[in-house]
């Protein structure tokens, strides 16, 4: 079986794509690169939506609240079954960025 690398983005937008997050708007173009040129074939990038802002900065958010995540910035970029993660200004840095999508 061939297993594939997940990578989890966890962003800010609505409906229409728009982010109402300017770290998010400045990383998103980086991580999107990175999935188009670094990422190996057997990788996939999951993208996840915190919700509208006041949902996110709302201290009982789940994404803050929940054990696995305990988010403490967006975006945050997470390599699933790793301990790897960027946070929000990690996250704009393409150098570290293709690290994490990087094969094992």
């Amino acid at each position: 079986k061939q297993w594939y690398q997940r990578r989890v983005a966890i962003t800010a937008g609505n409906a229409n794509g728009e982010s109402w997050c300017p770290d998010c708007v400045k990383a998103d173009p980086i991580i999107e690169k990175a999935v188009e040129t670094v990422a190996p074939p057997n990788s996939c990038l999951i993208t996840v939506l915190v919700g509208d802002r006041p949902t996110w900065k709302s201290p009982s958010c789940d994404f803050r609240t929940h054990p696995d995540l305990q988010l403490k910035s967006i975006p945050t970029l997470i390599k699933l079954g790793t301990v790897q993660r960027l946070d929000a200004s990690q996250c704009s840095d393409a150098g570290l960025v293709e690290m994490l999508f990087e094969e094992d």
